[in-house]
């Protein structure tokens, strides 16, 4: 999913803005040209470096020349075939482009990302990333040489040697002679996580194998940052986490200009107890090195801390750790560092405040001696959003000797796209207007020309296997019954990010679709289907081409005609279209009738499809989506049901709503309902109202009737924290993520607030349209603990009126993790149950966004049984499917036959007859010490006279292994549970020997007990 405003304004030139000397106090608005640092004034010049506008530019990442040549990178989200693709952009010194936008990548069958960029003398370019799935398996790290110009270039090169995996967090640097150090964070031989490097020489080929650069031992390393001093030596510098994730130093280790160790690791942080995270680390002319990263005081909020260090024979001597706060509300996000020449350094990162979730980006320097100026705004823009990649793999400012300052960074500089790559110019005006600065004499760029045949040599990347990449055991948990919910690990890291898994529970079968993918599961687990849904090869074959960019699909189960329903929506270059398919019967594994519906001439617009929902009644399949090229807008498709049961042409109608968007869709299990509902929440800083949308005629007259209705009060979502990182996923708006329809009332879920809460509604709608007006039943927020904050929230209603939630939780000292809720018909109003937790991750995310979606739908065969699924992070994103639902206490019934002692047998129960846990165990007390026993399973309750006493299971029966009562006349009996048992009523009782018994049957009988299988 992503919002976006179109440009509505260019401007050919940047603009320069000369600023006065007077004094800018700390965070002042930025409303009068004038500016300084530290009492020096400053011209300051902006600019936007990508041409493509139609969706989000990220990760942005520079370097600078000797000559003041700037190269701006960066990943573009859907300009590649509809996927993320590199990009980059050259400035010259006085600011002005050089050139047009550069595509740098060649694979583009995933999702390329995450640059860094490197700079040799002579302005000749290194860039590395993470590759989806070109070594075969999940991350790789790529990386590739351009000369000066972006002219010529070697091909693509793999980094990593070690293919099994899942490598990240690429980091880069380079000498003056065009010779590299690329370091990122992959799995070793113990299974945690290391930093390896590797060197390569100026003509892009590597100089030997990669080399592991920790000496961790139980430990998780990551997020590496490299500085490469003038001899030729490098630093890498990573956070050190223990094997659950929390972060608990940042360490550094030296290695020559060969890459041998130049002595052990060294520890940078403190030992103080906090959290450090996120290092970044630079050295200057000589050899100096300050390393810097963000101190988490388990708030949600960073504070920047540098230590610099100093060689001294042949080591480092060490000053002291600095804080250097930043907030002025809100929190901060991201931090990068640039060590200048004359030993000063600039710090600078993102502060994100207010409703609106404003990001402004901000700077300091630091002096030689540790004396710190005043924060100042780092980008001119005030409106909008401006915010620095975090994480300390990318270059995003450079601090020279002379004073001259430029960062990038993403968001809005003014020239009407509010999701840009952008690049800010800072030049003392003692130097004159940036046109000014002097150019230096540079080497020669070295040009990477063709073979001697005159054409390039052939790129043949290693293909990529996903179902082989899925099977790697080792990675991902595949399978739990591990309580409390039994579930299992569903798509994992496909070519698209976030996963935005969506899910439906049939008979016998699970189907979930992720971003770019689509499986079905048995009810066990088993995988039987997994096929990406994009190309004329994948699961939409018919209807699909090589073109397509499909995205954000979702699945429901039709309980009218037992069929799954899939959809999805594509663009094609300008247009936007629905895909539909629809399952040949309630098994998933046959056939399905594809559909695909070009809407863009529907839509008013020319492009611009984004954040699909599906709803279905008797007779309808309701398709919608936002659009935002031409505009807000939001259209609701609607598709004639019984032809697509069969293969045949639909009537198809729409209705398009202006000026708003995002409306959740349910399936509507009444077909008594008066109209079909979409349900919108509001999106201005504050809320006192929903609205509710009827839809009457939808195939021959549509039309819209609207019911404002009074809720309690929210406001736009926070964007939610986690643990291990100063990135906070984008919530969006507080819209209506699942919605559901049943016995006259409408469900809704969403999230919402600051801290954001996962929040759910129960309406009554009544007769309305037709009459009467709707009432809010109950609604509630999803609050595990007071500092944990829930989001991305689906709910799902059963039958009986009992309802569930399925949400992402995570909070300032814990992970994402996945969690569930629900209640049960007649409970409390306005509560559920206390929150579970199904699934958790092993780190945090880094991306910036999570989910978007999840799912959460009633069994159809079984009450109170609910299937979820959401997203994890395990080193790679990840799904987990889940069941769950309450365990009901079992009952006794019928007559026990007292024994040949006098007493009266009793029969219990263990534990919960759960199939998760599955350690249900039948008892029985006041037996017969040493006797055998055996316990009768029946799915049927009598009492019938037998061999003396009473007979309480009925016919099939099926009995235990024999045992024998202890000392005292007890046993406990294991009962296994069937997951084809969930939901079902099952009896037991317990039979004996009894040879001293008076009426000469040698048997003796307990009374029964009634339990019901559960989740």
């Amino acid at each position: 999913m992503q919002h976006r405003v179109q440009p509505t304004r260019r401007a050919s030139a940047l603009a320069l803005w000369a600023l006065a000397a007077a004094a800018t106090p700390a965070f002042a608005g930025e409303s009068a040209q004038s500016f300084d640092v530290s009492g020096r004034a400053y011209v300051r010049a902006e600019a936007q470096a990508n041409t493509f506008t139609a969706s989000a530019q990220e990760a942005v990442t520079l370097a600078r020349d000797a000559a003041g040549r700037t190269l701006v990178v960066w990943q573009s989200r859907k300009q590649e075939d509809g996927n993320y693709g590199l990009y980059a952009q050259r400035f010259g010194a006085d600011g002005a482009k050089l050139g047009a936008e550069t595509h740098l990548n060649q694979f583009t069958r995933g999702a390329q990302t995450r640059p860094a960029v490197a700079l040799d003398a002579s302005g000749a370019a290194w860039v590395a990333w993470e590759s989806d799935g070109q070594d075969g398996s999940f991350g790789t790290i790529v990386a590739r040489r351009f000369d000066a110009e972006l002219a010529s270039s070697t091909n693509e090169v793999i980094v990593n040697d070690d293919f099994i995996g899942h490598q990240t967090d690429v980091a880069l640097a380079c000498d003056a002679d065009g010779n590299a150090v690329i370091a990122w964070a992959g799995p070793n031989a113990e299974k945690t996580r290391s930093v390896f490097v590797r060197r390569f020489g100026a003509d892009g080929q590597p100089l030997g194998a990669s080399v592991r650069v920790d000496q961790g031992s139980n430990v998780q390393d990551g997020l590496p940052t490299v500085a490469i001093d003038p001899q030729g030596g490098f630093t890498v510098a990573w956070g050190r986490a223990d094997v659950a994730g929390k972060p608990t130093q940042i360490v550094a280790r030296s290695l020559d200009a060969l890459g041998a160790p130049l002595g052990a690791e060294f520890v940078v942080s403190a030992a103080d107890g906090r959290m450090p995270i996120e290092p970044v680390a630079d050295v200057n002319a000589k050899g100096e090195l300050v390393v810097a990263w963000m101190n988490s005081f388990g708030d949600g909020d960073h504070v920047p801390t540098a230590r610099r260090f100093t060689p001294k024979d042949g080591a480092w001597s060490a000053g002291e750790s600095r804080e250097y706060p930043t907030s002025k509300g809100g929190y901060t996000s991201g931090l990068d560092l640039s060590l200048a020449d004359d030993s000063r350094f600039a710090l600078v990162w993102s502060s994100v405040q207010g409703e609106d979730k404003k990001g402004d980006l901000w700077a300091r320097i630091v002096e030689a001696d540790d004396r710190a100026g005043e924060p100042f705004r780092a980008s001119l823009q005030t409106e909008g959003r401006q915010k620095i990649r975090a994480g300390g793999s990318s270059r995003r400012v450079v601090l020279e000797k002379d004073g001259r300052l430029t960062t990038a960074w993403q968001g809005d500089a003014g020239f009407g796209d509010d999701f840009a790559a952008c690049v800010s110019f800072f030049a003392p005006a003692d130097l004159g207007d940036l046109g000014s600065v002097a150019l230096v004499a540079l080497p020669p760029s070295p040009k990477f020309v063709a073979d001697e045949q005159g054409a390039a040599p052939s790129h043949e990347p290693p293909i990529y296997d996903p179902d082989g990449a899925k099977t790697i055991a080792d990675l991902m948990d595949f399978k739990s019954t591990a309580g409390p919910d039994f579930g299992f690990t569903g798509i994992v890291q496909t070519t698209l990010t976030p996963p935005d898994p969506h899910g439906a529970i049939g008979p016998n079968h699970y189907v979930q679709v992720v971003n770019d993918s689509i499986a079905f599961y048995t009810k066990s687990g088993t995988q039987t289907f997994l096929q990406t849904y994009k190309g004329p090869a994948g699961f939409m074959s018919g209807v699909a081409t090589a073109s397509d960019f499909p995205f954000d699909a979702e699945v429901i189960f039709d309980p009218y005609s037992q069929r799954f329903m899939f959809m999805t929506n594509v663009r094609v270059g300008a247009a936007g279209k629905f895909d539909l398919a629809v399952s040949d019967d309630s098994d998933p594994n046959g056939t399905w009738f594809k559909y695909r519906f070009d809407v863009t001439a529907a839509a008013g617009t020319d492009g611009g499809i984004d954040s699909p929902n599906i709803g279905v009644d008797q007779n309808v399949i309701y398709l919608s989506a936002d659009f935002f090229s031409g505009g807000t807008k939001f259209l609701m498709f609607f598709v004639e049901k019984a032809p697509c049961l069969t293969g045949a042409a639909p009537i198809t109608k729409s209705l398009l709503i202006n000026g708003t968007q995002s409306y959740g869709a349910p399936v509507m299990y009444d077909s008594s309902a008066p109209a079909f509902y979409y349900l919108e929440n509001l999106e201005s800083a504050s809320n006192t109202a929903v609205k509710i949308h009827a839809i009457r005629n939808p195939l021959t007259a549509p039309f819209d009737t609207i019911f404002t209705l009074t809720v309690p009060s929210y406001t736009p979502p926070e964007d939610p924290p986690q643990l291990g990182t100063s990135i906070r996923p984008e919530a969006f708006e507080s819209r209506f993520w699942s919605c559901t329809y049943r016995a006259g009332k409408l469900w809704g879920a969403a999230h919402c607030n600051n801290p954001v809460r996962a929040r759910w509604y129960e309406i009554n709608v009544g007769n309305w349209p037709v009459s009467g007006t709707p009432t809010l039943v109950q609604s509630g927020d999803i609050v595990p603990a007071a500092n944990v904050r829930t989001s991305f929230v689906s709910i799902g209603v059963d039958a009986q009126n009992n309802a569930a939630c399925v949400f992402a939780r995570s909070s300032p000292s814990e992970f994402f993790s996945m969690g569930r809720t629900f209640r049960l018909n007649g409970d409390a109003a306005g509560t559920m149950t206390p929150a579970v937790t199904m699934k958790s991750s092993t780190g945090a995310d880094t991306s910036g966004r999570w989910g978007d979606y999840s799912a959460c739908t009633p069994d159809p065969v079984h009450p109170k049984v609910w299937w979820g699924t959401h997203e994890y992070k395990a080193g790679i994103w990840s799904t987990w499917i889940g069941m769950f639902g309450p365990c009901e206490t079992p009952t006794t019934y019928c007559t026990a036959k007292v024994n040949s002692a006098g007493l009266t047998p009793q029969i219990g129960f263990q534990n919960e007859a759960s199939f998760a846990t599955n350690n249900f165990k039948v008892t029985m007390s006041n037996g017969l010490a040493g006797k055998p026993v055996i316990a009768f399973w029946g799915t049927g309750q009598q009492a019938a006279p037998f061999l003396g006493g009473t007979l309480c299971v009925t016919l099939p029966i099926v009995r235990s292994a024999p045992t024998t009562f202890d000392g005292s006349g007890f046993v406990a009996i294991q009962r296994p549970i069937a997951i084809a048992e969930i939901g079902v009523d099952l009896f037991a009782q317990v039979w004996y020997r009894d040879p001293a018994h008076l009426d000469g049957t040698g048997v003796g009988l307990s009374n029964g007990l009634q339990f019901r299988a559960c989740p």
